[in-house]
């Protein structure tokens, strides 16, 4: 993967627009608490949430001094992609801020649908930006229906109790040197819209529009085509409601994780290599053994599987021979292999 860079002249503010504290009380809350200091980027694709992200991070790293780095991932998925790279550049322009662009390739074959596939693909790249750059913190546009649909999408696939709390505002996947920071997970889309359009009508810049997002042969594209207008009509509260369970789900997943930390000291897990002991997970209880591997997937940064797919996992582990070494065992999570050697279950990159 190679970076594009381009340099612009410092043109933030320039549009004159007024920003809603909505917007950028989050972040400054954020930055607050996790990451005072450091350079920072917004992850970008060009669409409504993102550029509107990085429009508003623009206004607060210029009044601060502070460095911001616009990152663009190029699936090259859509025949739009390359207008879509030309569409950043030219926001980072107006922004007076650098952008990287990387161009990545989808792998199908997978087994995880291209949502998966593309999501994994994405957090890879991203995370070599990051640690190219020098980058602190990685700013994420998802908001309160993002949250909400997350929480939906999960609940139907079967994820488990930890999925049901859906997205954190602050995250470091594994192999990351950056914090991952979603400010804006109780923010309304149409606080969002309200100051893209705003800019638009200011500069004339406009957004980008994914087809994929209402495309109803994906998972989130059929939940946004097909049930969301339905749901909307029938309960019209649905997102504050779903993200009101999300927050509360998620205190109870504290309580679980805390367990879970146990367990995992009880199967000798390590750090160095994300392993743990075969025959210690098997003298837990069935519940203890699907806790800890939930747990130990996300302490990885893997996006947690289907509970058809986790059980899968599961079926395997406990079919090993007695000495915990099959060569045979080889599964996978996105960008992820769980394999046994040395009678230690071993999660590793592809």
């Amino acid at each position: 993967m190679v970076d594009s860079k381009k340099c612009v002249p410092n043109l933030v503010g320039s549009w004159g627009g007024v920003l809603a504290p909505v917007l950028t009380q989050p972040i400054e809350t954020l930055f607050k608490q996790v990451l005072p200091t450091g350079p920072v980027a917004v992850a970008c694709s060009g669409g409504p949430d993102s550029a509107t992200l990085a429009i508003v991070t623009a206004a607060l790293c210029n009044a601060s001094q502070r460095p911001l780095h616009i990152f663009h991932i190029h699936h090259g998925m859509q025949s739009q992609a390359d207008q879509w790279s030309q569409d950043v550049e030219q926001l980072g322009q107006m922004l007076g801020t650098t952008v990287w662009q990387t161009h990545v390739k989808v792998d199908l074959t997978s087994g995880q649908g291209p949502e998966g596939s593309a999501r994994a693909v994405r957090q890879q790249a991203l995370q070599e930006m990051a640690e190219r750059q020098g980058v602190a913190g990685i700013l994420l546009a998802h908001h309160a229906q993002d949250q909400a649909e997350t929480v939906l999408l999960r609940l139907l696939r079967g994820s488990g109790v930890a999925g049901l709390a859906g997205m954190e505002k602050v995250t470091q996947p594994a192999q990351s040197t950056a914090l991952w920071l979603r400010p804006w997970l109780d923010v309304a889309k149409p606080d969002i819209l309200e100051c893209l359009q705003a800019f638009s009508q200011a500069t004339g810049w406009q957004a980008v529009q994914d087809p994929s997002n209402s495309d109803h042969r994906l998972g989130r594209g059929a939940l946004r085509s097909q049930i969301i207008p339905a749901l909307t009509q029938r309960w019209p509260a649905w997102v504050n409601n779903l993200s009101r369970h999300a927050r509360q789900a998620a205190q109870a997943n504290e309580l679980l994780d805390e367990y879970a930390d146990a367990l995992l000291v009880r199967v000798d897990f390590t750090h160095a290599d994300y392993s743990f002991d075969l025959k210690t997970w098997r003298d837990l209880t069935p519940s203890q053994q699907t806790l800890v591997l939930r747990r130990w997937l996300a302490l990885a940064g893997v996006a947690m599987p289907s509970a058809a797919r986790l059980d899968e996992l599961i079926k395997q582990l406990r079919g090993l021979h007695a000495l915990g070494q099959d060569r045979s065992l080889r599964w996978q999570q996105g960008l992820n292999v769980v394999q046994c050697q040395n009678k230690r279950v071993i999660l590793s990159a592809r």
